[in-house]
């Protein structure tokens, strides 16, 4: 059971990593920032989701009475989403630094 829960949870930040990676070589930028900023981000969504289902089995069980497949498929779920939109952040991090608009840039001078 805990490999399935390490594989899901750190499933995301690969895939991240990933498409961090491809997005860097192709702007040909360095990608050191954007993998610590996922990293960062991974690890805070993780340990945020995994607070946040102990808080929410607490309130809908008082008495500690939960199944252990219901707390399982919980947490799976819950850190995996956590672990993907907080790695996210290093992807839209490098995004915006590589993405230009020309509505927003300044003309160019001759």
């Amino acid at each position: 059971m805990l490999a399935t829960l390490i594989g899901a949870v750190a499933g995301a930040l690969w895939l991240v990593m990933h498409c961090i990676y491809k997005r860097a070589r192709a702007a040909r930028v360095s990608p050191i920032a954007a993998y610590l900023v996922a990293l960062a981000g991974y690890m805070a969504g993780t340990a945020t989701m995994v607070i946040a289902i102990t808080l929410l089995l607490e309130l809908l069980y008082p008495d500690g009475q939960e199944n252990d497949w219901v707390a399982f498929v919980t947490f799976v779920l819950g850190s995996s989403l956590g672990a993907a939109v907080g790695a996210a952040a290093g992807y839209v991090y490098l995004w915006m630094r590589t993405t230009h608009d020309t509505d927003f840039e300044d003309y160019h001078r001759k």
